[in-house]
């Protein structure tokens, strides 16, 4: 199973890490009050951890925390749930795991506090469309421009090369006559104050 693929199954944010697709884990801050012991290898702000592609058939999960009683006690763990321990530092360590095995997958997201992509509810979808609605109808300075053959054919074109004038209308010119009575009307009524 791919990196993509495990991300869509549980919903999971997706980040390139050094070059690399992984799952990003919790990030770790430098006044944590669950860790509050700081791993002298580490910078204070830190990831928890974090699952990646290991082979075609297994994930691989990082997991880096503050303290080692913290590692010991989620390596026993792992290894209780069928995880392979690859790597078992003092501070950190490595393990492997079946993506296709749900349990193993939900304990690894849980190990490094992998977050969630954000869904919007059925409710929230019809909320905002509602919203939307009333929000274009009552101001119409905010509805969309719409596109007719002509604005097409004078501004872009067909597929965005070069567009062609449309002479055949002629332009609208206003009446001479109601422009030049407005001008004069003003004219001589500045003339009559004076």
């Amino acid at each position: 199973m791919e990196l993509i693929e495990f991300a869509d199954d549980y919903n999971l944010k997706v980040k390139r890490l050094e070059g690399e697709l992984v799952i990003p884990g919790r990030r770790v801050k430098g006044n944590d009050d669950s860790y509050p012991a700081p791993n002298p290898r580490y910078p204070l702000d830190c990831l928890l951890g974090h699952l990646f592609e290991y082979s075609s058939t297994r994930m691989g999960l990082v997991f880096m925390p503050r303290r080692p009683k913290v590692w010991k006690n989620m390596s026993r763990r792992l290894v209780a749930a069928g995880f392979e321990i690859r790597q078992n530092g003092d501070w950190e360590g490595m393990a492997t795991f079946d993506p296709a095995n749900p349990a193993q997958a939900r304990l690894a997201i849980k190990a490094i506090s992998a977050r969630r992509k954000r869904q919007a509810s059925k409710a929230q979808v019809e909320n905002l469309a509602r919203l939307r609605t009333l929000i274009t109808s009552s101001n119409p300075s905010l509805k969309p421009p719409l596109a007719t053959v002509e604005s097409i054919e004078t501004s872009q074109g067909i597929g965005g090369v070069g567009g062609i004038a449309n002479l055949s209308k002629t332009p609208i010119k206003p009446p001479l006559a109601a422009l030049g009575s407005i001008g004069m009307e003003e004219h001589g009524a500045g003339q009559a104050q004076a």
